[in-house]
């Protein structure tokens, strides 16, 4: 058993329809990422080489990438609003070199997992504001001078 401790970098595109007091939320995009640190546990019949306990070995990849996405769902009762995610993460890298027990058969471990997620946001200003024709009509005004 291994845990990794990851500083992670992700780049997303945020989606989101809102409605009246109900909001769908998606988003997807890429992440980069670095391993800091690693804590490997002994499970039944397995051991550890000594000193590699907290620490990398020779063969180990620090560096990982990959792309993430997910879904869910708000409430809005303003002025919070209550999100549910479900995300995915898939590795495009592996946690060590695939070679390195046997040079002729290569082992990968790319990591992926799901999260589930609850959020409590605040609302910093109005959540409403001009309506599309409101703005096609303001947009209009200004090309066309119509207000002097």
């Amino acid at each position: 058993k291994v845990i990794y401790d990851v500083l992670e970098l992700p780049m997303y595109f945020h989606f989101h329809y809102d409605l009246m007091n109900f909001k769908i939320i998606g988003n997807i995009g890429c992440y980069g990422a670095y391993r800091t640190g690693i804590h490997r546990y002994a499970t039944m019949g397995t051991t550890i080489t000594p000193g590699l306990e907290r620490n990398f070995a020779d063969y180990d990849r620090r560096w990982d990438y990959g792309i993430k996405g997910g879904v869910g769902f708000g409430l809005v009762f303003t002025p919070v609003e209550f999100h549910i995610m479900a995300s995915y993460k898939y590795s495009f890298g592996t946690l060590h070199d695939p070679d390195h027990w046997d040079k002729t058969f290569y082992r990968y471990a790319s990591p992926s997992n799901i999260i589930i997620s609850a959020g409590l946001h605040f609302h910093l200003s109005k959540r409403t504001g001009k309506t599309k024709s409101e703005l096609k009509q303001i947009a209009k005004d200004i090309v066309y001078q119509t207000n002097e």
